[in-house]
């Protein structure tokens, strides 16, 4: 995420190449037998009060990625979500 000035690409290039980055950097870390969770945190940690050139389309992106993937992880926990097998008593009728 280092090369994410040197390189040249066009405007909307520079948040795939982030998510591309992150993916590379878990996977390494993965392969040298580490959590690949933490070095991304770390590598987020480290980038993320260096200047860049398209910080603002980059965190925008990221935070759609966000919004989506919690849409995509609680939709199907909620879809199987009942009042009756959460709380059996609040389904009880006399």
């Amino acid at each position: 995420m280092l090369g994410l000035n040197r390189v040249a690409l066009p405007q909307g290039l520079h948040a795939p190449f982030v998510c591309t980055a992150s993916l590379v950097i878990f996977g390494v870390a993965q392969i040298a037998h580490a959590s690949g969770f933490l070095a991304v945190y770390l590598a987020g940690i480290i980038i993320c009060n260096r200047p860049t050139r398209a910080h603002n389309s980059v965190v925008t992106f990221l935070d759609a990625a966000t919004w989506l993937a919690q849409i995509v992880m609680f939709v199907p926990a909620r879809s199987s979500w009942s009042r009756r097998n959460c709380w059996p008593a609040a389904s009880f009728r006399p």
